[in-house]
């Protein structure tokens, strides 16, 4: 059994109320613990109002509670492009999370009227981020429904930017409405996609640029994207963090935890050579 299915088998036995589901996820976090491989994820946060100037970043509970639920160490990142660096080498993986609209214009294209822009100093930050990452193809990334929009814009994408005008179902993809996602390849990191996500978008990548589609929903939006050449470099649409303890919710976080987990052993194993 992978280290994800411990925990998912013990938070669902949890749920129930049983003590053994207590002990059983206590027991996997601690585990992992004792044998020094908990790992440090980064997660992204946005700005109050989408400006700098509300002083106030924020982020969603799900994003940090489900990290620590898979037995990571959640740390959220304020957005200071001078540190991108600093952030990456102390994470062992990373997760770009969910918010508004991007500015278009930065990746050469025209922006939709109705777009809600978030802080620009977000989207700098994050940029400035992928970049860094981009350094090492091994490194962990988790993004999530903006994070993957961002994601396949670095890419080469294109998004969508208003569901409601070329969509009929686009109402699906809303108000945290929940519907089933189907994989459309058969060798992705997202191997499950069991249960049901939870939507909350009204834009959607329209051609994911030099990555790979491996999930869709059934009217056809791209649910899931990845680049098979790297260990683990998944963005997916629906966010998990508020989703069910299944393979769609905890179980996605889970997966970048566990990736998370290989990447520390292989870093520390290759500083471990002699030169």
């Amino acid at each position: 059994m992978r280290l994800d299915e411990y925990c998912i088998r013990g938070l669902e036995l949890r749920e129930k109320g049983g003590v053994l589901g207590d002990n059983y996820a206590d027991f996997y976090i601690t585990i992992c613990r004792i044998v020094g491989m908990s790992v440090i994820i980064g997660i992204t946060v946005d700005t109050k109002d989408n400006t700098w100037d509300s002083g106030k970043y924020q982020s969603g509970l799900g994003y940090s509670n489900y990290v620590a639920e898979a037995g990571g160490i959640p740390i959220l990142l304020p957005q200071r492009v001078e540190l991108v660096k600093e952030y990456v080498d102390l994470c062992d993986g990373m997760i770009f999370t969910g918010g508004d609209d991007l500015d278009m214009a930065k990746f050469g294209h025209e922006q939709h009227p109705k777009s809600n822009l978030l802080c620009q100093k977000r989207q700098e930050f994050e940029t400035a981020l992928y970049n860094e990452i981009h350094k090492d193809s091994e490194y962990p990334v988790l993004a999530i429904c903006l994070g993957m929009q961002l994601m396949a814009l670095m890419h080469g994408g294109k998004i969508n930017q208003c569901l409601p005008e070329t969509l009929e179902s686009h109402a699906k993809h809303m108000n945290d409405l929940k519907h089933p996602v189907e994989l459309v390849v058969n060798d992705s990191v997202l191997n499950d996609v069991t249960g049901l996500t939870t939507s909350y978008h009204r834009q959607a990548i329209e051609d994911p640029g030099d990555l790979r589609i491996v999930a869709r929903d059934e009217d056809g939006t791209v649910e899931a994207i990845d680049d098979p050449s790297k260990p683990f470099y998944l963005g997916v649409q629906w966010h998990p963090e508020r989703s069910a303890r299944d393979a769609c919710g905890l179980g996605t976080i889970a997966l970048v935890v566990e990736a998370a987990r290989r990447y520390k052993a292989s870093r520390a194993g290759s500083q471990a050579q002699p030169r």
